[in-house]
């Protein structure tokens, strides 16, 4: 399980079940929580200083490569 820490929202951690990035111009982050998905562009991921870092966030591809794998 991963976790995405929003420190401007005033929630410690949210569990998140899925978070990776898409593709796009700039590239956004998808961020799968139980029956909700939220996109979020990089420039907004980045300001709210949201963690893990988004350099780190698998691309969508290798995220939903790993999943088939489980």
């Amino acid at each position: 399980m991963e976790f995405i820490l929003r420190y401007s929202r005033g929630i410690s951690k949210v569990e998140a079940v899925g978070l990776y990035r898409c593709p796009g111009n700039p590239p956004f982050a998808c961020i799968l929580e139980k029956a909700k998905c939220d996109y979020m562009a990089q420039e907004a991921y980045r300001a709210g200083g949201l963690k893990p870092d988004f350099d780190e966030l698998p691309w969508e591809a290798d995220y939903r490569a790993a999943k088939q794998k489980a």
